[in-house]
């Protein structure tokens, strides 16, 4: 009886054992089979982690630029935008009231823009396809006026600029007059002066009394003259404000001369080259006499032409002019075979401004 007690003891030892061994295995296989975790990386515990690349966007980690196109990444491994660049900025005065600015890049890109700054503040953009350019600005008639240029391309649809250079503008200054006056009645005296350098108008003076405020270059006074002089005063109107100049030469009437300030020639047709020289120019009363004479200077000698006409301007005014027809013209050097014309026409305006002719010849086949 005693063994078969002893022998259950140990058989429900020996089964309590086996359990206790048995769950012990089953959870460690049912640790081993466990899910990871979402997120949880595998690794080999002998290898380094991947190393973080600057201006990888794949990095969340990453700190540094996100990696996009940049002239100010280059290390992001795209190319860099080579950025514009002004080589010479200079300016001369224009005219009154304004300047010209001259701009050289040395680039290059094909097309570029630029900003003009007037005293710190923008004053226009300019669309520049050359290596170079030139500008008219706005600048004060008095002093100087700085203009900053700065260029900058697109690329990407975001401006890429350069450098900036400054200049600093005068204005032009209104220039000389000169002042013509010419008798040509006792009532009527032709006043004509130069133009300047593109002045708003002119002040005419005579004596000390203003007659006139035009913005021609020519005058008809229709007064009795008695021994006045006339001046003429040029102004220029800039930003509002009035800039008178310096007033011209002290004019009286003198006698309407005949006389060209050049005697030279006008050559219209090349199939037809046969210039008019003027040899003498002669006045009585208001009628001038022009006398000169044609050579025949076509390789192919025609006797025979169909038209000469001949046009004298003064002050850019017609003086007359005058058509002659189926004219006989030599046909060698000599002077006695040279053919001499007369032209008649009352003109009534001053030669000694700004006089010149135009001879057209037409041959007739």
């Amino acid at each position: 009886m005693r063994m078969i007690k002893l022998r259950l003891c140990i058989f429900m030892m020996a089964a309590v054992f086996a359990v206790i061994i048995g769950g012990a295995v089953i959870g460690s296989s049912v640790h081993a089979l466990k899910k990871p975790e979402v997120g949880a990386e595998m690794r080999n515990p002998g290898s380094k982690p991947a190393p973080i690349v600057p201006g990888n966007p794949s990095n969340p980690g990453n700190s540094g630029n996100p990696g996009k196109n940049s002239v100010n990444n280059p290390s992001a491994g795209i190319k860099t935008v080579k950025k514009p660049s002004l080589k010479k900025v200079f300016t001369y005065p224009a005219s009154p009231g304004s300047a010209t600015i001259n701009v050289a890049t040395d680039t290059d890109y094909p097309n570029h823009y630029l900003e003009f700054y007037r005293d710190g503040t923008f004053y226009k953009q300019e669309y520049l396809q050359a290596p170079t350019g030139s500008f008219d600005v706005p600048v004060a008639y008095i002093g100087v006026t700085t203009y900053t240029v700065k260029c900058y391309i697109m690329d990407g649809g975001q401006k890429v600029y350069g450098n900036e250079m400054s200049v600093n503008a005068k204005s032009g200054g209104i220039g000389k007059i000169k002042l013509t006056c010419t008798r040509i009645s006792p009532r009527v005296v032709n006043l004509s002066w130069d133009m300047g350098n593109n002045p708003s108008g002119y002040y005419v003076y005579a004596g000390k009394k203003l007659i006139k405020n035009t913005s021609k270059i020519c005058l008809k006074y229709k007064k009795k003259v008695g021994k006045k002089s006339f001046r003429v005063v040029p102004y220029a109107d800039i930003e509002g404000e009035r800039y008178v100049g310096r007033s011209s030469n002290k004019a009286k009437p003198k006698p309407n001369v005949a006389r060209f300030s050049k005697s030279n020639y006008y050559k219209d047709r090349s199939d037809a080259m046969c210039p008019f020289f003027v040899k003498k120019i002669s006045l009585k009363g208001k009628t001038y006499t022009i006398t000169g004479y044609a050579v025949n200077e076509r390789r192919l000698k025609m006797e025979k032409y169909h038209r000469l006409w001949l046009k004298v301007t003064s002050s850019g005014k017609t003086a007359f002019s005058k058509t002659w027809r189926n004219l006989s013209v030599n046909v060698g050097a000599s002077s006695s075979k040279r053919l001499v014309l007369k032209a008649k026409g009352k003109a009534g305006l001053d030669l000694h401004a700004d006089c010149y002719y135009y001879a057209y010849w037409e041959p007739m086949w």
